[in-house]
């Protein structure tokens, strides 16, 4: 699928960068990086991290931690743990995994 190619006016490349300047520098730059690739319309991740992290203050750990349910992005967001397969965990951690889960009568409540 081809993406459409953004055309911006003088004046929204003017806020888009007013709004850059008040990204934190932190993290070699990287946050002002994934705003800009945000921006250009060639990725959606970039976008989903970006906003995320301006709704967070942009602290990664804020963004982990969201719990603003009603949120459309709450389930994409970025900087989640990876959840272990159960081949990478231990033989102790899928006992308990399973023993929850016959407990439950083998339903996921979520």
């Amino acid at each position: 699928m081809r993406r459409r190619e953004i055309h911006y006016t003088d004046a929204q490349r003017q806020q888009m960068m007013d709004w850059r300047r008040q990204i934190p520098g932190k993290h070699n730059e990287s946050y002002r990086r994934t705003y800009d690739k945000a921006m250009s319309g060639k990725s959606l991740r970039a976008a989903t991290r970006s906003k995320c992290l301006d709704c967070m203050g942009w602290d990664k750990k804020e963004v982990r931690n969201c719990d603003i349910l009603s949120c459309s992005l709450w389930p994409y967001r970025p900087y989640l743990e990876r959840v272990k397969s159960a081949t990478e965990r231990s033989p102790e951690s899928n006992a308990e995994t399973n023993g929850l889960f016959a407990a439950s009568g083998g339903q996921v409540n979520g």
